[in-house]
């Protein structure tokens, strides 16, 4: 006769492993259900299709197919060199030192940085500031030695205790400088 722990012991190893073959089974014997297949299941594949109301979103780097895009290296270079000093000049406060200049003209040409040091900000008890962001770019135009980057940006300004989002799009132009993009103008559009 087995007395009650022997018996426990049983009864839980049994439902152990009944969990295992359950986990097993889902993990490695079913077959991955494949997106659009069950119209009702909310579903988002690699390529970010969502099936119960047919919206696309893609992943930066891909296509609608889900294939990743392999884009011209210059161009990817031009486009983070932008990026890079748009959010950076464009991010300041009246209180920081003009360290937003500092930064800006480590991307930018000689001549872009006479222009920066023009745009120094006075110092001032009452805060003021602005967070920029890029939120998408495209080169319009680019070479072996120059290009033209769009940018649109997302823009919060900030005065005392009022907040305030926008928009902006603005052009950056680029120079090659000994191998490396660096900003040789930037214009906001009107």
């Amino acid at each position: 006769m087995m007395d009650l722990r022997k018996k426990i012991f049983i009864i839980i190893g049994a439902i152990l492993a009944f969990v295992l073959l359950i986990f097993l089974y889902f993990f490695f014997l079913s077959k991955p259900s494949t997106p659009g297949n069950n119209e009702d299941a909310l579903t988002n594949d690699k390529t970010g299709t969502n099936n119960t109301n047919n919206i696309k979103y893609n992943s930066p780097g891909t296509n609608n197919t889900g294939e990743i895009i392999k884009e011209d290296p210059e161009k990817l270079s031009a486009k983070q060199t932008a990026r890079t000093f748009v959010e950076r000049f464009g991010s300041y406060s009246n209180q920081n030192d003009n360290e937003h200049i500092a930064d800006a003209i480590l991307l930018s040409t000689t001549e872009m940085v006479d222009w920066l040091e023009t745009q120094k900000l006075d110092k001032s008890y009452d805060y003021s500031g602005m967070t920029t962001r890029v939120i998408s770019m495209s080169v319009e135009k680019i070479d072996e030695n120059s290009a033209t980057v769009l940018v649109d940006t997302q823009q919060l300004k900030e005065i005392e205790m009022n907040k305030e989002i926008g928009q902006r799009s603005g052009r950056v132009e680029l120079l090659k400088v000994n191998g490396d993009w660096k900003v040789d103008g930037f214009f906001w559009d009107k």
